[in-house]
């Protein structure tokens, strides 16, 4: 279990930064929100984002960062991008950022697990709701 530190969602993040369609359905819960990834929609698409065009993708999600007061290092965008580390603590605009970089590559070995059995990747996030906002308001 990973926590969910930063507004937006890392996939929601990530899919704004990149433009790539994760193939994402979602539903309200009670205290969270409840979000599946379709394996076969998301699959090649985002294996070339992380491995074959892993620099555009470094560049896009770092502009992205530039939205915020303090944009994150391209160097470690692509360390998260290539690890799937979990940042453990940052401010929260280069939290996010880092926090939607190593979910994608997760994301990308979860699909491999899934594909085969034709499933989907789901995924939840309790405590609350997030507001989406990035940068998040001051």
């Amino acid at each position: 279990m990973l926590p969910l530190r930063w507004d937006p969602p890392p996939d929601t993040l990530f899919m704004r930064a990149t433009g790539l369609d994760l193939g994402v359905f979602g539903e309200d819960l009670p205290d969270g929100h409840l979000q599946m990834i379709d394996a076969a929609h998301t699959h090649d698409d985002l294996r070339r984002a992380l491995d074959e065009d892993a620099g555009t993708t470094v560049d896009a999600l770092h502009a992205h960062s530039r939205l915020a007061q303090s944009p994150t290092p391209p160097e470690a965008i692509a360390a998260a991008l290539a690890s799937g580390a979990w940042p453990d603590d940052a401010d929260a605009d280069r939290g996010a950022i880092l926090q939607a970089a190593g979910f994608a590559r997760q994301l990308l070995e979860a699909i491999a697990v899934a594909l085969p059995d034709r499933l989907a990747v789901v995924w939840e996030f309790t405590g609350g709701r997030c507001r989406y906002a990035y940068p998040l308001p001051r």
